[in-house]
């Protein structure tokens, strides 16, 4: 009995349905509900499995209704993303073209939206010279997702464009030449109580103090050390 629900678990497991990435990805760009997304994978699993789509078929799989089937159906033909033949079989051409349409969209959305942060960029001046400060840093273009992350450290966390850029060149003196570590050095630092480079500065001079100090009770013990160990008063070992 535990090898048969051993095997009845592998196969549930291993049916899968080939649903393109574009049609998850999109679906909200597409103006798609969650339902009629749903609708669409269900066509996929059809398709995939050589079922000819027709309204009769896809309702005697069993997952939709007939009224259902009929009311996706036509409400997806309506709007372009399915088509209804003369033979009385459902298409899925019209899905092409709403993927591109929506990758199009997107395109111009990123496009408008590297335009809109040149525009912030040079709105504010020290914006505007952190932000190349990182470009000729990282020796490329920024990307929208960098520029937002800048902008973060800089209006919302209120960081000092100075100490960011300590940060950065923090970073690239170590070869670390992505956002990530800038992030972390500059959170460590939040988290340490230090809000501009006055600070940082005072607080790595109080280290370095304190390493000095360290160095040299170590030395002054070796000494002290060495000191009792040729003491006069002790005898000579001959060997």
């Amino acid at each position: 009995m535990e090898t048969n629900y051993k095997k009845l678990y592998m196969e549930i497991l291993t049916e899968n349905t080939s649903v393109p990435n574009a049609l998850l990805e999109h679906s909200r760009d597409l103006g798609l509900s969650a339902e009629e997304t749903l609708f669409l994978v269900n066509l996929f699993r059809l398709n995939n499995k050589k079922t000819l789509l027709t309204f009769r078929n896809i309702a005697k799989d069993g997952v939709y209704s007939d009224e259902e089937t009929v009311a996706f159906v036509g409400q997806l033909v309506d709007r372009g993303f399915l088509t209804f033949g003369g033979d009385g079989i459902v298409g899925m051409d019209g899905l092409l073209d709403k993927f591109i349409e929506a990758k199009s969209w997107n395109a111009l959305k990123t496009e408008h939206k590297i335009r809109k942060e040149r525009k912030t960029v040079k709105e504010d001046k020290t914006f505007s010279e952190l932000y190349r400060c990182f470009e000729d840093e990282m020796g490329r273009l920024l990307s929208p997702i960098e520029g937002e992350q800048i902008r973060y450290w800089y209006k919302n966390q209120k960081i000092p464009a100075e100490l960011i850029k300590k940060g950065l060149t923090r970073a690239v003196l170590l070869g670390k030449y992505n956002f990530r570590y800038v992030d972390a050095i500059l959170t460590s630092w939040t988290k340490q109580g230090i809000h501009s480079v006055e600070e940082l500065e005072r607080k790595e001079a109080q280290q370095e103090q304190m390493k000095q100090q360290r160095k040299t009770t170590s030395q002054n013990h070796r000494i002290f050390r060495g000191e009792q160990k040729n003491d006069p008063d002790e005898p000579d070992i001959v060997l």
